[in-house]
Formats: C-alpha cells, structure tokens, sequence
C-alpha cells in the first residue's frame, strides 16, 4: 500500500512539471515578428500572372523551377539572399463579375541598380517603407496548427501571412498599401525556440 502510494505521488509530480512546462510553452511565442527601416528596394527576376479569366493552375511551382536559370544572371545583386514577391495576394481585389483580380508572383533578387539586366527578366522598385519581419520554420508547431497540419511551404507561408493581419492591427500598426508581400530566403535568422536553428524564410509585410 505503501509503495502504491508513493508511486502515485511520485506520477503526480511528473504530471505537475509536465503540465508546467506545457505552459510555459503555450506562452512561448514562436512567431517572433519585429520592424525593420527598409529603403527603396529594387528587384530583378521573372513573373508569371493569373486570376480574373485565368485561374491560377501552377504557374508559381513552375516558376520555382527555374529558379537557377533565373536567379544566376542576375546583376549587381547587394547579397546572397533571393526572394518570392506576392503581388496583389492581400488585398484580395475583385474583378467587375466578383472574381479574383489579377494577381502576380515574382522571383527574383534584389540589386543595387536597375541600368542593366536580362532581356527576358524584368524589374521592379518598392518604394522606403518600414517592413514587419516573421522569420518562418516549417517544423514550427504553430505553423503547422495554422496550416491544419499541412507540409507545402507556399500554402504555409499564406497562412502565416494571414497571421500577420492580425498581428499587425492587434499592435496597432497599419499596413501599407504597396501591392507587395516578400518572402526572404537565405537571411539565416535564428529561431531561438528550436535549438538556434535558423528560420527557413523570413515573411515581410510593409507597414507605414
């Protein structure tokens, strides 16, 4: 009887700490947004459009298939980094008979000059702004709650977006009205909770 006893209360402080510690992760935020002064941003790469009477149907897999052939001629690039551009995703525009407007995706990299640059590419500026950083794990649990468990990147990234609106009026900032959003890869931010491992994109809405 003795021995049932303090087996009972030796798994009732098991359970105690483990229940401590689940709220200590619960309060964890992993998600760990923070603001950056950006200037102006100049971007040469390639994009494909949809929406309105073309209905999206792969067209950003298919350009991330070309990403090497894409992303190596490019010049005067500041950095390693290289980045996808939502254009038009978060004002959800619609057309006269209530469908989706166009939209567009790029990817590409940022240069310091736009005086040159591939024939078949194309460029584009975003004006100085400040910008809300969301650097991004895959293997995030609370990325993958908001994704409803599942593992596609670009459908991660959406949802995380969506996160974002919420996050930017609960702090009581404002988005800019930039038709952009970015995705950063190759930034190495770490992400503090998983070991120091770095963040696998870092997500960017501009801000006013």
């Amino acid at each position: 009887m003795k021995s049932q006893k303090h087996t009972l209360e030796v798994t009732f402080k098991i359970l105690t700490k483990t229940r401590k510690a689940n709220k200590v992760l619960k309060k964890e935020k992993m998600l760990k947004p923070y603001i950056v002064e950006k200037g102006i941003i100049r971007i040469i790469g390639k994009s494909v459009s949809f929406g309105g009477s073309r209905p999206k149907t792969g067209e950003i897999g298919d350009l991330w298939k070309e990403f090497d052939a894409i992303i190596k001629c490019i010049p005067n690039r500041i950095n390693d980094q290289f980045m996808g551009i939502s254009i038009n995703f978060w004002n959800n525009a619609k057309d006269e008979n209530g469908k989706n407007g166009r939209q567009s995706y790029m990817v590409g990299a940022e240069v310091s000059s736009l005086f040159e640059f591939p024939f078949d590419h194309e460029c584009r500026i975003i004006p100085a702004s400040r910008w809300v950083y969301i650097p991004v794990r895959y293997d995030d649990p609370d990325v993958m709650v908001m994704a409803n468990g599942s593992d596609d990147p670009g459908f991660m990234d959406g949802c995380v977006f969506g996160w974002s609106k919420k996050w930017i009026a609960e702090n009581k900032h404002i988005k800019n009205d930039f038709p952009e959003e970015l995705e950063i890869y190759e930034l190495h931010e770490e992400y503090d909770f998983l070991g120091g491992k770095c963040a696998d994109v870092t997500l960017a809405v501009p801000i006013v």
